[in-house]
């Protein structure tokens, strides 16, 4: 694929922005979840008595990130 075919070719027909359009979509779809989501899951925890819950937020934190990204 040449240089200007990537500059100058239309969005739906370039198949290389399509995959950075889509990788950038999930990149912000995960830190929403991670910023609103999990941000309020997590305050909500912090107001009980146990740390268990605490523990297993911070435990799916990383693979429910990882789910969104693939």
């Amino acid at each position: 694929m040449a240089i200007s075919n990537i500059l100058y070719g239309s969005f739906l027909e370039n198949p290389f922005l399509k995959f950075l359009f889509i990788v950038f979509v999930f990149y912000l779809l995960s830190r929403i979840v991670q910023l609103v989501i999990l941000g309020n899951i997590r305050r909500l925890t912090k107001k009980t008595k146990t740390k268990l819950d605490d523990l297993v937020i911070d435990a799916i934190k990383k693979p429910l990130l990882r789910f969104l990204a693939l």
